[in-house]
């Protein structure tokens, strides 16, 4: 039946009415290219009836015909049949193997017949799967902007990522055996465990949010937030630190929050609130709760140019006593010459806690330059930070440090994406990062080099 479709006579009755004569019906015989082609010069032009009644004898011959198909998926929406069109869709797409600018026509017509269907969630599928054979750049662009669009009107969203992570230092341990205090006050040697101990972190992280109708002047929504982690040494490791599992590194944080961005009388941009309560795990054992505040607003918003300050507050409740942290961030990023941003964060934060050891300031700077065009097939991101931490009073057992503790970081991190290899709107992504500490309390001098494997969101 394959090739008998080449003498395929599609008849068309067509009402021709004169002007002083009854209608009368002319059948005209078409290949099934022609066939084909009046059909999609009917859905262009308007005729939906015609380019499905076409598409429909088409099938008739040949039940996998993908164009076909495609135009029930394109017509049946606008004829009340969202449902037959999706399924069209679907079976265009199993059709159209080889086909991928057709495929990208098919995902973009399920999308519709998915979101007039009431099914927003099949729609951002399509979309996806549109991107992945988008035939160039401006066709991914306005796909990815229409699913963002789509997700901006959806009550319920999701976001979920994943890393696996090898590292030279999982636990945050010692570069050395001994301790030390300002390089020359011998304290002992150090356990196993408090040096840096190699491994693989595994880390996952979902986040759901509900949207709340909008109001003037008010958007908000309620959200979930879970990430957990789990830690596994390797060999070498375990035989240095025996008393010491990977499962005692694992962290669990669990939270709940509220978001809104509200724009209060006589201010022209939103001031961003956040509430959230929570609960931490750390090695199976309750850490207690933890509640937190943010606001910020947005000091500058243009294409060029986006400059942001937050003020946050956050209380954790722990079997010691509570501990108590403010944190003010300034957040900045450019738009540089060719498309490339660079972006820049500066932090000031302020611990209190219930003994000496908890209590402590610090400060942090990180920079961060997104390159526009790909290197070979990677978008590569660099990242670089400092930072510096003062205990102003800091024991060490029975023993009291002179001048406290000071710890001072530094760290660079490559992140290579790969937008060939992305699957619905998902690119691999690897991350090379390396971090330095230098501390006046051996036990806190340390070393990392890691490497994480992971996926990112392209939108």
């Amino acid at each position: 039946m394959r090739r008998a479709l080449a003498a395929f006579a599609a008849t068309l009755l067509m009402a021709l009415a004169g002007p002083t004569g009854p209608a009368r019906a002319e059948t005209l015989s078409l290949t099934l290219p022609q066939a084909q082609d009046l059909a999609r010069q009917a859905l262009a032009s308007g005729d939906i009836a015609l380019a499905q009644a076409i598409a429909r004898r088409l099938l008739e011959a040949d039940p996998k015909d993908a164009r076909a198909l495609l135009i029930i998926a394109a017509t049946a929406p606008l004829l009340g049949q969202p449902a037959e069109g999706r399924r069209a869709g679907r079976a265009a797409w199993i059709a159209a193997r080889k086909a991928p600018l057709l495929r990208y026509e098919i995902a973009r017509f399920t999308a519709r017949a998915a979101l007039v269907e009431g099914r927003k969630g099949a729609a951002q599928f399509w979309l996806r799967r549109a991107v992945d054979v988008a035939p160039d750049q401006a066709s991914a662009t306005r796909t990815a902007n229409d699913f963002a669009d789509l997700r901006a009107t959806r009550v319920l969203s999701y976001r979920l990522d994943l890393s696996v992570s090898p590292s030279s230092n999982l636990n945050g341990g010692a570069t050395g055996d001994a301790l030390t205090v300002n390089g020359t006050v011998p304290l002992g040697t150090l356990s196993g465990s408090a040096r840096a101990l190699e491994g693989t972190r595994a880390a996952a992280q979902v986040q759901l949010a509900w949207k709340l109708p909008d109001r003037p002047r008010l958007r908000a929504k309620l959200g979930l937030r879970a990430y957990a982690t789990a830690n596994f040494l390797t060999a070498s490791a375990q035989a240095q630190a025996p008393d010491l599992q990977g499962s005692d590194l694992n962290l669990i944080v669990i939270e709940a929050n509220a978001t809104t961005d509200w724009v209060p009388a006589g201010f022209d941009r939103p001031l961003h609130l956040v509430f959230g309560t929570g609960r931490t795990w750390s090695g199976g054992n309750a850490l207690g709760p933890h509640l937190r505040a943010e606001a910020g607003i947005g000091l500058i918003a243009r294409p060029d140019l986006v400059l942001r300050t937050s003020l946050s507050y956050e209380r954790q409740w722990r079997s010691a006593g509570t501990i108590n942290a403010t944190v003010l961030r300034l957040d900045g990023s450019r738009a540089l010459q060719g498309g490339a941003r660079l972006s820049s964060s500066i932090a000031i934060k302020n611990v209190v806690g219930p003994d000496a050891n908890t209590t402590y300031r610090a400060a942090s700077l990180d920079i961060g330059l997104d390159l526009a065009r790909p290197v070979g097939p990677a978008l590569l991101s660099l990242r670089a930070n400092i930072g510096a931490v003062d205990y102003p009073f800091y024991t060490l057992g029975i023993f009291g440090v002179t001048d406290g503790r000071e710890d001072v970081s530094a760290g660079l991190s490559l992140e290579a994406a790969f937008p060939s290899l992305a699957r619905y709107g998902y690119m691999p992504r690897l991350t090379l990062e390396a971090q330095t500490t230098q501390s006046n309390i051996s036990r806190f001098e340390s070393r990392s080099l890691g490497l994480s494997f992971g996926v990112l969101s392209q939108f």
